[in-house]
This record gives structure tokens, sequence and C-alpha cells, in this order.
């Protein structure tokens, strides 16, 4: 047995294949992870730690067995193992194929292998935020910033038109002075 892994508590059952969910511990942190389907459940204030290279995210590469997630054929919405709603389904990093079950109020559930996937894919691409609130706002930064270098570009077009407008016609002057 991993030295990492407590075996299943009857409290909290796995989403998936309900057996008992275990604790995985990873550094400071404990996950609940089915004992059956290796699916992990990561609570909602520590999804951010597991993605950042510079924090968890390098120890869960370490820690998790690597393989492919398991592409799904039917969508199934799974309950939270905390709450008992239903859990709505969401890319979580921009640019892969790792969807994941999120219940707003708890956490994540990653099934097999999407974990250690998600934290490998974190370091080069995008992470989606979790908060609708978050990702209006970063929506909201990156359009101003669109709108600004659009602005400055338009700037930099007429002042270079004006500049070689003032260039030609004092060229102009001064040959004709002569």
């Amino acid at each position: 047995m991993d030295p990492f892994r407590t075996p299943g508590t009857p409290g909290r059952s796995c989403p998936r294949c309900e057996l008992g969910l275990g604790t995985r511990h990873v550094l400071d942190v404990s996950l609940d992870e089915c004992t059956g389907c290796t699916g992990v459940f990561v609570p909602i204030d520590v999804v951010p730690r597991v993605l950042d290279p510079l924090d968890l995210g390098l120890e869960v590469v370490r820690t998790f067995a690597p393989g492919e997630p398991e592409l799904e054929t039917s969508v199934r919405y799974l309950r939270c193992p905390r709450c008992q709603a239903m859990m709505n389904r969401r890319l979580l990093v921009r640019g892969s194929s790792v969807v994941v079950d999120l219940c707003r109020d708890h956490g994540v559930w990653f099934d097999a292998h999407e974990l250690r996937r998600a934290a490998e894919l974190a370091s080069d691409h995008e992470v989606i935020p979790l908060d609708k609130a978050a990702e209006s706002e970063r929506w909201a930064v990156h359009e101003q910033r669109r709108q600004r270098d659009a602005a400055l570009v338009r700037a930099a077009s007429s002042d270079e038109r004006g500049t070689l407008l003032a260039s030609l016609i004092t060229a102009l002057t001064y040959r004709f002075r002569r």
C-alpha cells in the first residue's frame, strides 16, 4: 500500500464508483481519493495550489501515477462527495481535454489521471478561474488591454502618416524654393 494513502472512510463515497474515499497527502494538503477508480476530490481552496507548478503542481506530478485521462463517450453528471449536490462539468485548463466536475462550494472532482494531467498542462496553458466573477474580471481586463493596444496602433499609424506628410511637404518646399 502507498504510504501516502489511508483506507477509505465510510463518511464519503466516490461519486463515480461509490466506494469509500481515502485520503492522499500531498505535502501539507489532504485530498480525498477513491480506492477503486483513483479519482480525486480537491477542496475548492486547494485547486489553484495543485495547478501552480511553484506550489503543489510539481508534487502532484511526482505523487500521482502517469497515464492518460479516459475520454468519456457519454456525459454523466456526478454528485459532490461532500454535499451530494449535482456538480457542473467544465474545462479547467484552456487547450486541454480535461473536463472536471465542479461543486462551487466544496471542490473539484478529477477522474483517474486528470489531476496529474491538469497539473502538467497548467504550467504551459492558461488555467480557467473557477469563480465566474474572476473569469468575468479577467475578460474585462483582456478587453481593456485589447482596446488600449488598438488605440495605440491607431495613434502610431496616424502619427507616422502625419510625420511622413510633414516630411514630404518640407522636402517639396525646400525643393521649389531653389
